[in-house]
């Protein structure tokens, strides 16, 4: 792992800014998911980025080893890991601690992520990614029985979750290589 994030810091990864709807860059900014709205969403997380935060769309979901510890606690909701296999992870996963331990000297309070393999099409992936349908974000998690913290990915994989701040999501895992994972994704956080 840590050969990849030093070729990955030499090939000067830049950080990819998506657009939003009204052509404006997304903010670097910590900007919380509001209760009851729904989200969707394209990312790329890397190695110099592989953290997400399941947050508003105008913020950056893709963030660095390197964000405020007090952020950290309130909004780090999945880890990517990226070596011989991709992971996803819960923050509070064997995996994910290991790398926050070794690339951190102050180290959060580990949030949890349930993630579940989902035995959906893509096409029913976005008819919910479209409808913006908090009910069935729910429906899906909660019919979905083999869970646990770690997930190894590829590509047209789905994943359903839910994190311990009660936010309900969908993961497309749309793109692999070494040292990047795209995404397509929505989530809502209920209270």
């Amino acid at each position: 792992m840590t050969t990849t994030i030093k070729k990955a810091s030499k090939m000067l990864v830049k950080d990819v800014l998506y657009l939003s709807g009204d052509n404006m860059q997304l903010s670097e900014q910590i900007i919380p998911s509001i209760a009851n709205e729904f989200y969707s969403y394209s990312t790329i997380f890397s190695v110099v980025k592989p953290l997400y935060f399941l947050m508003k769309c105008k913020a950056q979901k893709n963030r660095s080893l390197d964000t405020e510890t007090k952020y950290l606690e309130k909004e780090h909701d999945l880890t990517f890991i990226f070596g011989d296999d991709i992971l996803l992870c819960s923050p509070d996963s064997l995996d994910s601690v290991n790398m926050m331990e070794k690339y951190r000297k102050e180290l959060p309070k580990y949030n949890h992520t349930d993630i579940k393999i989902c035995t959906m099409s893509k096409s029913d992936f976005y008819h919910c990614y479209t409808q913006k349908d908090k009910n069935l974000l729910v429906e899906i998690y909660n019919i979905m029985t083999n869970y646990g913290s770690e997930v190894i990915l590829s590509n047209d994989l789905i994943l359903s979750i839910k994190t311990k701040s009660n936010k309900y999501g969908l993961i497309l895992i749309k793109k692999i290589t070494p040292t990047s994972c795209e995404i397509d994704a929505c989530h809502i956080l209920l209270k």
